[in-house]
């Protein structure tokens, strides 16, 4: 029987390259579109990461922790300037770096389909988008894991002494991501047979090269942790203060929480306190827990949900809000394994005929775009407008970097803020050196560029706004209606 034109675009020759090009526009656009002005401007949350280190390489040496997320920090800075959209694109691209790395393992787990569709879910996740469109570094956690899983599949397949090394460098690289150590802990003591039989096929001299490469790597995080011990506590997320054994089941129940039915409210990564995940991905989740239970002998399944449930314990010591991410591997691969369950089961009840694919197409299709505009909807068009989130990422960094271009760059340059505007304004004026950043009004009249924040000016006594106002300042003004004015300034100009 002649196909029809549909069939064959649709159901036969070109439905994985339509699928691939269409994960490929989606994935670009959720993670890259407005990357800079979607939000108003840097929030504290990504400030406190900013200001921690600058452009040389010995700030990096002595808190080497997410030290490639900062070389492309630096380098981004250097290349483009800086600017919202200069901090926050190497998270972006370690995103979609992430996203590559999941298309192809869970591409050799399952199959092709299965791939497009945990990709599609994951790379439209609000939980996935949040992470990596901040100027944070938190996205390493799902990427290294990612890696880390590929190589080592990589080496035990081709028993390839070029894999191994290259396993090594990921591996070193991971231990500079806090809560990596666990992981890697955790998915060798679940592996620990199938390790030591490959490692008994390998050669000596690329063992010895693995553990060298390890060595080396390590080195210098044994010299910064020595150097200072709050390193090495960051490191393995050890919280200043243990919880008691109520706070911490609180704290169990709270993580879980999060991800089904109400998160902790957190501005910076979530709208409200809606759950990570959406009905749809929670029901794949349950199917795939029923498919891995006829596998449970396999270690990648063992590791799937041993790993979980002790990462679930150990969020919980110390719950910090970004580092929920290093679950996504977990629960997305269990996602993936229960569309594997959805479809098998369809092909068991419909007959492989163009007539029953098209039944359960169209059906899929539909169901899995509700899914996808729910997040974008959620991400890009809810979360920008909501008070909150503007708050929480006020306009204050671009308007600092407007005044900063504006003003010579001869004379000092001094910027008054609120002691709460101050990280973010440290942050907006990290590149330049000759801008001092001050909450005392005292330090900042008299200066020939000054810039003040409008809550600082609001705050200011009747005298200093007086002083203030015969510095003749301007204003600049913002588009948004809950902060209509955002900075008062003057130049030597």
């Amino acid at each position: 029987m002649k196909k029809s034109l549909f069939e064959q675009i649709i159901l036969y020759d070109y439905r994985y390259l339509i699928g691939y090009a269409t994960l490929a526009l989606i994935g670009l656009y959720g993670l890259f579109w407005r990357l800079g002005s979607l939000l108003p401007g840097f929030s504290r949350y990504e400030a406190e990461y900013l200001v921690s280190f600058d452009q040389t390489f010995s700030s990096i040496a002595a808190n080497p922790l997410y030290w490639p997320h900062k070389l492309l920090s630096q380098q981004a800075t250097q290349w483009l300037g800086a600017s919202e959209l200069t901090a926050r694109l190497p998270s972006a691209l370690l995103g979609l770096a992430g996203l590559v790395l999941f298309f192809i393992i869970i591409r050799h787990r399952f199959k092709r389909r299965v791939a497009m569709v945990g990709v599609l879910l994951l790379s439209t996740s609000s939980w996935w988008l949040a992470s990596a469109r901040l100027a944070r570094p938190e996205i390493m956690l799902p990427l290294m894991m990612l890696l880390i899983a590929l190589l080592a599949r990589l080496t035990l397949e081709t028993q390839k002494g070029q894999w191994l090394i290259l396993l090594g460098v990921a591996v070193g690289i991971a231990f500079y991501v806090p809560l990596l150590p666990y992981v890697v802990i955790i998915g060798s003591l679940v592996s620990y047979s199938i390790i030591r039989k490959t490692a008994a096929e390998f050669e000596t001299k690329w063992k010895i090269a693995f553990y060298l490469v390890l060595l080396g790597l390590l080195a210098p995080l044994g010299a910064a942790i020595i150097q200072d011990g709050q390193v090495g506590r960051d490191l393995l997320s050890i919280p200043v203060d243990w919880p008691s054994l109520s706070q911490y089941t609180d704290n169990i129940k709270d993580t879980v929480a999060s991800l089904f039915w109400a998160a902790r409210e957190f501005a910076p990564l979530n709208l409200g306190t809606l759950p990570f995940l959406d009905i749809f991905t929670v029901a794949m989740l349950i199917l795939g827990f029923y498919y891995l239970d006829h596998e449970i002998s396999r270690s990648l399944t063992q590791f799937l949900i041993f790993g979980l449930i002790a990462l679930l314990l150990i969020l919980s010591i110390n719950p910090l809000p970004g580092f929920s991410v290093v679950l996504i591997p977990f629960i997305y691969t269990l996602v993936a394994a229960g569309i594997v369950m959805l479809f098998s089961q369809w092909y068991e009840i419909f007959p492989k005929n163009p007539i029953a694919r098209m039944a359960v197409f169209l059906p899929t299709v539909f169901l899995l775009g509700a899914v996808v505009w729910y997040h974008h909807t959620r991400y890009f068009v809810a979360a920008p407008r909501s008070p909150n989130i503007i708050k929480t990422f006020p306009p204050l960094s671009a308007a600092i970097g407007d005044f900063l271009e504006i003003a010579p760059s001869a004379s000092q340059s001094v910027i008054l803020t609120t002691d709460e505007e101050m990280l973010i304004a440290q942050a907006a004026a990290k590149t330049y050196p000759a801008t001092q950043i001050t909450s005392v009004a005292s330090a900042a009249f008299g200066q020939p560029n000054l810039a003040i924040t409008h809550n600082a000016f609001e705050a200011l006594d009747s005298s200093d706004v007086q002083l203030a106002k015969k510095t003749k300042l301007n204003v600049l003004y913002s588009s948004y209606s809950s902060q209509p004015i955002v900075l008062w300034y003057t130049t030597a100009e």
